[in-house]
């Protein structure tokens, strides 16, 4: 598993729980599983299964503790940040985005995967990945914009 590989996973679960621990358990979780599946086969596109075993692993994660997303969000950050750097409008988005629309942004638009990628992985179609990921920037967005408002 390559180090991109590696940090894509542990920066996915970081920003969809903001919780170190709880993205160190499921890394590390999601890279074991990788490592099988892509040493019984090594035809098996990299970066398909690694969105995939993500989803499946996020989407179980959700359903164990019967919760929305921003429920689980921590209430402070667990990782020490700069001083004047906040995630403040990210809780705030997590709390209150829909999940449809969480996954997609951070591995498109954060990580850099590909639109058809994160469809292929979640089954899902390409032009929905792509109104989930406006709807979900649009949401971040506004809560920047409130944040700046009140600092």
């Amino acid at each position: 598993m390559s180090e991109q590989e590696t940090k894509s996973i542990a920066l996915f679960f970081f920003l969809a729980f903001l919780d170190d621990k709880k993205g160190v358990e499921l890394s590390q979780k999601v890279a074991k599983r990788l490592k099988r599946i892509w040493s019984a086969d090594a035809s098996v596109d990299h970066a398909l299964s690694l969105v995939s075993e993500c989803f499946n692993t996020w989407t179980q994660a959700l359903a164990s503790k019967g919760q929305i997303i921003g429920s689980l969000v921590a209430s402070e950050e667990t990782l020490k940040l700069p001083q004047n750097v906040g995630l403040e409008a990210w809780k705030k988005f997590l709390q209150l985005e829909h999940r449809d629309n969480v996954f997609p942004l951070i591995w498109t638009e954060v990580l850099g995967y590909s639109e058809e990628v994160v469809g292929q992985a979640t089954k899902i179609s390409q032009c929905t990945i792509r109104t989930r990921i406006a709807r979900g920037l649009a949401h971040l967005g506004s809560h920047c914009s409130l944040e700046k408002a009140h600092a």
